[in-house]
């Protein structure tokens, strides 16, 4: 059995259909002696009978076959055998192939330790993975920035993790050998750095400890800008002082002005609580 074979057929979705109007009834051959017109067969009954006879036979997984009229019994003796097997083993059964594109191997499923598991013609087939598992396995792609992940592969060239956006973007994830080594190099970087710069001293207030050594000495010059202040103050300007540490003692040089009258060079010594002072002479400010 199969749909129509004539000239003139048309598809499915051009067939006519049933009228939305009229009273259902049934054909007759006429009755000219009582002046009764016979009934013309439309094309929507002949769709009718050949869809109600193929929607059976393609239901029980059967294929229609121009070349064989019995495609419609066969179809009834299957649900028939599985209405009744569906009755015996009081659940519907699972049925194994039937259709195009699938065998008729025998499939094993049952419960192990590792969770559902199949066989398919006795070759093991693995766990059967859950809506669960992979909830637990993998990260849902909610869209996000640019379409999301549309796409994932390995990197040819670094042998990275790589993944394509919805704008086309490719982005490497660093494997975790390399974040750690870029985490050792930027270490050794950073102590090397905090070695090189020492006890740098880069503001007001440092102590730069340990002893300095200044090659190709061209001069050290200590600059300070006093408030305005009344002439005959003194003003005290930045000094150059040395202390030994663990020893008590102290020296410096400073420079000090009389405002309006003169400029003088202090020194001055310190050890054990004694302390002593120099001055040269005053030298008449211009």
């Amino acid at each position: 059995m199969d749909f129509l074979i004539a000239p003139n057929t048309v598809t499915a979705a051009d067939a006519d259909t049933a009228p939305e109007t009229g009273t259902p009834g049934y054909a007759t051959d006429g009755d000219p002696s009582k002046g009764t017109p016979r009934t013309p067969f439309p094309a929507y009954a002949w769709n009718a009978m050949q869809t109600e006879v193929a929607t059976v036979i393609t239901q029980a997984g059967i294929t229609l076959d121009r070349n064989d009229n019995t495609l419609l019994n066969k179809a009834i003796d299957k649900k028939i055998a599985a209405g009744a097997s569906e009755a015996a083993v009081g659940f519907t059964p699972v049925e194994q192939g039937g259709v195009t594109g699938l065998t008729s191997d025998k499939i094993n499923i049952g419960n192990s330790t590792n969770g559902l598991a199949a066989y398919i013609a006795g070759t093991y087939y693995g766990v059967l993975a859950t809506q669960a598992w992979a909830n637990s396995k993998f990260v849902a792609n909610n869209g996000g920035t640019n379409g999301g992940i549309v796409s994932a592969t390995i990197d040819g060239g670094t042998k990275t993790p790589s993944f394509l956006d919805g704008s086309g973007t490719w982005t490497q994830v660093a494997s975790y050998s390399g974040l750690q080594a870029e985490i050792s190099r930027a270490t050794t970087v950073e102590s090397n750095l905090q070695t090189s710069i020492g006890q740098k001293v880069d503001k007001s207030g440092d102590t730069m400890t340990g002893p300095l050594t200044v090659k190709s000495f061209s001069g050290i010059t200590a600059s300070g800008t006093p408030s305005s202040a009344n002439t005959g103050d003194y003003i005290n300007y930045p000094a150059f002082i040395s202390s030994s540490e663990g020893r008590g003692g102290t020296a410096w040089v400073q420079l000090q002005e009389h405002v309006g009258t003169n400029f003088t060079l202090l020194m001055g010594v310190a050890s054990g609580g004694n302390s002593r002072y120099f001055g040269i002479p005053q030298c008449k400010g211009k």
